[in-house]
């Protein structure tokens, strides 16, 4: 835990290639770390990918990634919380067809490892992920939502509505969170948290003068729980570049709100750390 923590930190430093740090995440024996060690490994590994790796390397770092994973998976314990930290993590870096694949077969019960229980928070979760690689029709949402018609099973519907990787569904989504004042502050969380997905970057590109056209807006007329749901949720950090760094900048520059600025100001050095990153992982 103490060698991980400090490669992800000269990794977020930009003083070590994330491909190196992802190479060590590779060989590491993670059946032998406490789960929770296990747990926050794979969140920095993920998260290096899409933001610290260098852009070209993202499909490959994945699959070596899920890779890794498997080989993992299939040297677990039955039942125990490295198998359910696998499957999960293998679900939300699915990306190939065979990937694609293993995740339906888990869904419909053909090929769950055994031991590992699909209760109804890891179904969402399959589905979720499914729906937004376009592997499975949108209409999986509103079947599973008649499984699970729950106050919880309604919040996991709006957030794999939000990832439904199409224009139409993005600017629903964009609407009901930006747009409209009447979701409840958990819907607005779904919402927002399913917009923002790794593989539909392109799709979130239309929005990034949006937000910064309407987020002044937001912080005079929301209330500042909601206003910073919205600032942090929609900010476009998958699209980080120059350009979203001047475009903040611009804003920092000109906003007379406090909590605006402040929140801004953090969310563009994140991007400025990711492109520093990025930049190393290349060279």
């Amino acid at each position: 835990a103490l060698i991980g923590g400090a490669a992800w930190d000269m990794t977020r430093d930009g003083e070590m290639p994330t491909s190196d740090y992802l190479a060590m995440v590779n060989k590491t024996d993670l059946l032998a770390m406490e789960i929770g060690v296990v747990q926050q490994i794979l969140l920095q590994a993920r998260s290096a990918i899409e933001q610290f790796g260098h852009p070209t390397k993202r499909a490959a770092n994945r699959d070596e990634l899920i890779a890794t994973l498997s080989s993992a998976l299939a040297q677990t314990e039955p039942g125990s919380d490295h198998q359910l930290a696998f499957v999960r993590n293998i679900s939300a870096l699915a990306r190939t067809d065979e990937h694609i694949a293993l995740v339906k077969s888990w869904l419909d019960g053909s090929g769950t490892p055994p031991g590992v229980a699909v209760d109804t928070d890891l179904r969402w979760s399959f589905v979720a992920r499914l729906v937004a690689l376009g592997a499975i029709p949108a209409t999986a949402i509103e079947e599973e939502l008649a499984r699970d018609n729950t106050a919880g099973g309604q919040r996991q519907a709006v957030s794999a509505r939000s990832g439904i990787p199409t224009a139409e569904a993005k600017s629903a989504a964009w609407s009901a969170a930006v747009e409209n004042d009447d979701l409840a502050n958990a819907l607005l969380n779904s919402t927002v948290g399913g917009f923002a997905q790794p593989d539909q970057r392109e799709l979130l590109a239309p929005f990034v003068d949006k937000y910064f056209a309407v987020l002044e807006s937001i912080w005079e007329t929301r209330t500042n729980e909601t206003a910073q749901t919205i600032t942090m949720g929609l900010f476009p950090s998958l699209l980080g570049s120059p350009e979203i760094l001047a475009k903040s900048d611009a804003f920092i520059s000109t906003s007379k709100d406090v909590g605006a600025t402040r929140l801004i100001r953090e969310l563009r050095d994140n991007v400025a750390r990711s492109l520093r990153c990025q930049a190393r992982d290349l060279s």
